[in-house]
């Protein structure tokens, strides 16, 4: 079932969307815990919200400093140490892209907001890696949208059916294609 977009209005001209991988490991023991994982692919894309399109994408690789990329996160994500090794950059680099993205917005005076799908990516692993590498994250990193608990609200109130928020089913009861892995 496709949803009417004008029963999703919002204040914010642009949403910003972030969508990190980040290094990781199932082996017994881990080399690679929740707490010592590093972001490997920093990637988003800002949606123009009233036209629906995307304006502008971003996916840069990070060049892990602490944390291994291992066989089953390679198997997870598909991205192989060739291409960090090749294309990898500081996350500090990655960090400063985005703000000098939202920078910009600001001061245009577009209204905008980061969404992402789940907590982690903003609320755990950004400011987590942020701090342990001495950055300093603009005020609009801080604050952000769970798009799976607006999701789900949004489609509760207005009756919309939906089997759960992962991308696919999001999309699904959106009317939308998924893209991706």
């Amino acid at each position: 079932a496709s949803v009417d977009a004008e029963a999703w209005r919002m204040p914010y001209r642009v949403l910003v969307c972030l969508d990190f991988e980040a290094t990781c490991d199932n082996a017994v023991p881990p080399r690679v815990t929740r707490s010592s994982c590093e972001v490997i692919e920093f990637a988003w894309v800002a949606l123009d919200v009233p036209s629906r399109t995307i304006t502008h994408s971003e996916q840069q690789y990070c060049r892990p400093t602490a944390s291994p990329l291992t066989p089953f996160c390679t198997a997870l994500t598909g991205i192989r140490q060739e291409v960090l090794d090749s294309q990898g950059r500081p996350f500090a680099d990655a960090v400063g892209q985005l703000a000098a993205f939202c920078a910009g917005l600001e001061g245009q005076g577009t209204a905008f907001c980061l969404v992402t799908h789940g907590v982690w990516d903003v609320e755990q692993q950004l400011q987590r890696e942020a701090a342990l590498k001495g950055l300093v994250l603009p005020t609009c990193m801080g604050c952000y949208y769970n798009l799976m608990d607006l999701f789900a609200r949004g489609c509760r109130g207005l009756k919309v059916p939906y089997r759960g928020t992962t991308l696919p089913d999001m999309c699904e009861a959106l009317g939308l294609t998924f893209e991706g892995r």
